[in-house]
């Protein structure tokens, strides 16, 4: 009887010294969502360690608009969209259409859209949107911004498209809940 709890016991405490621990990463504290968060994707995926870390680092990048942690993404690919983002988060900040430039071509007239919306809605001069290509989609983001700032859905009247007239409704009503 002693040999066998003695071996349960040993069985016991070499399956719990065998369990993967996941290793903290940089810049977060093991107590926090971001740990839960990265942990959890990890133990779903198994071996993807870096691909759970490069989100959670971009993620964090974006939420702090902190270009610093960009440079712990090891993806390229995924460093160089986290970097276009704030550049693009930075633009409109600033209402700098100069920064939107520096983007590429794909992603730059968006960009050049959204510092022009935020200049039309500081202004209140929703002509600015005729200064860009794509002056519906502006004045679609201006009366929709608007609607949300001022809890008003009567601004999204404004919009002609009636698909993203009912979208820019349902937006303000759910900020009502």
């Amino acid at each position: 009887m002693n040999k066998l709890i003695f071996i349960l016991l040993l069985l016991f405490i070499l399956l719990i010294s065998c369990t993967d621990e996941i290793e903290v990463p940089a810049g977060i504290t093991a107590d926090s969502s971001d740990f839960e968060t990265y942990s959890t994707c990890v133990e779903q995926c198994g071996q993807c360690e870096t691909t759970c870390l490069d989100t959670l680092y971009f993620t964090k990048a974006v939420s702090s608009s902190n270009e610093n942690i960009c440079e712990h993404i090891q993806s390229t690919m995924l460093k160089q969209d986290c970097q276009q983002q704030l550049l693009g988060v930075e633009a409109v900040a600033e209402l700098n259409k100069g920064k939107c430039e520096l983007l590429p071509e794909e992603i730059r007239e968006g960009c050049l859209v959204d510092v022009t919306v935020e200049i039309a809605i500081q202004s209140s001069n929703i002509a600015k949107c005729n200064e860009v290509e794509n002056a519906e989609h502006c004045r679609e983001l201006y009366f929709r911004e608007l609607a949300v700032q001022n809890n008003d859905a009567s601004y999204c009247d404004n919009i002609e498209d009636q698909s993203k007239q009912e979208l820019c409704v349902d937006i303000v009503e759910s900020l009502e809940i």
